[in-house]
């Protein structure tokens, strides 16, 4: 993108604004959809004022990391927590970026008869949204940035997806896609032990409301969740293997053997020694 200045003669200040880079091929006039513009990881220092601007494309802005602030004539000022997603369209005076700290984004940039019609059909709204920190938007900028045409259609196509998700999210009211990712994160580090906070935040919730769904959805608390995890996963490791009771621990961030023992019974009825010898009896039966 490039800027240029224009005066706002009612409100006597100078807005910039983010026009089209060209490039423009023919596949995508005949697609109806072009990413114009990609950035990622892009770190932003913090302001020292509110500069007020309007984009000639739609935006999509995923601030994953860093704090920030929002501006708009009709909302006000807005401070930006991590895992913020802001969606702007064409002609909104506005203003984002970092406050107190750096504004790290993944942004997607794009316009299009496409894009139009999202936007005209409600499916792509103004607004700030909250998707947690799992950097979704990456996916679509790795392909977008080859211009093969095959990619670029795979770039608009996940776009596509991405925009109708969110969509889908906001009018069901639900949680559903951001635990799924949680507990795929979860399982993925069972080295790890994953505080409340670090699971909300994740989720792009505060810490309340994080334990009122997750505890209406799994019917137990999220550290309940995880020692359950954890411990099944182990099980699995005591049947398929002759590691020491002590290393398997280990495995599972259980530095005390006898903490992890103990809530081994807890939940499978019998300690990890019994349940090894249980296992063996069954197999060579």
């Amino acid at each position: 993108m490039y800027k240029t200045i224009k005066k706002d003669d009612k409100n006597k200040t100078n807005i910039s604004v983010h026009r089209i880079i060209p490039g423009e091929t023919l596949f995508h006039r005949n697609y109806g959809l072009r990413i114009c513009s990609t950035l990622r990881g892009a770190s932003a220092p913090s302001c020292s004022g509110i500069f007020p601007r309007y984009f000639e494309f739609y935006c999509i802005s995923h601030m994953y990391d860093g704090h920030g602030l929002y501006y708009d004539e009709k909302e006000g000022e807005k401070f930006i927590e991590p895992g913020s997603l802001i969606c702007m369209i064409p002609g909104y005076i506005h203003f984002y970026g970092g406050w107190g700290d750096n504004y790290v984004e993944d942004a997607v940039c794009f316009y299009g008869a496409v894009a139009d019609m999202l936007f005209r059909s409600g499916v792509f709204k103004r607004g700030i949204f909250s998707i947690g920190k799992e950097r979704a938007l990456v996916p679509i900028i790795e392909l977008a940035r080859d211009p093969r045409d095959e990619n670029q259609l795979q770039a608009n196509i996940k776009l596509q997806e991405f925009i109708c998700s969110l969509y889908l999210e906001q009018i069901k009211g639900g949680k559903r896609e951001k635990f799924e990712l949680l507990i795929k994160e979860i399982k993925k580090s069972l080295s790890k032990w994953w505080t409340v906070e670090e699971m909300a935040e994740f989720c792009g919730m505060s810490e309340v409301n994080f334990r009122r769904q997750f505890k209406r959805k799994f019917g137990i608390s999220p550290k309940q969740y995880i020692s359950h995890v954890k411990i099944t996963a182990a099980a699995e490791r005591l049947s398929s293997s002759n590691l020491p009771v002590e290393k398997i621990a280990k495995e599972f961030a259980y530095y005390d053997q006898f903490h992890f023992s103990r809530r081994f019974k807890a939940i499978t009825g019998l300690s990890p020694s019994e349940y090894r010898k249980n296992m063996i009896h069954r197999q060579h039966i």
